[in-house]
């Protein structure tokens, strides 16, 4: 499961960065966590030269990330997470909110 949480830290900012996402678009604490998963298939080493393929699958109000990490073409590891995208109320509750659209649109392929 670690693994599945370093990716989202790594890739999914990454990819909103290169989406040119404003910061204005991300909540405050970004998306919580509601469900993970991990499967690993085949041990990889440090030093290893593997490939990882995310995806991401987006709900209403949640999104959904999966990896699949590789080495030499063979499936080592699959992982995904499931998190919601949240607001403040006036209180300073989060609430699930819907994903906005421009926030879909950058990542639609």
């Amino acid at each position: 499961m670690r693994l599945c949480l370093v990716f989202l830290l790594l890739a999914f900012p990454a990819a909103a960065r290169a989406a040119s996402l404003p910061p204005r678009l991300f909540p405050q604490p970004p998306f919580p966590l509601v469900r993970t998963q991990a499967r690993f298939l085949k041990p990889t080493r440090f030093g290893d030269d593997v490939t990882v393929d995310t995806s991401i699958k987006f709900g209403r109000t949640s999104f959904e990330i999966e990896h699949r990490l590789s080495l030499n073409g063979e499936t080592c590891a699959e992982c995904s997470e499931t998190r919601v995208w949240t607001v403040r109320d006036a209180g300073g509750a989060m609430k699930s909110h819907p994903i906005p659209e421009d926030v879909r649109s950058k990542f639609a392929t």
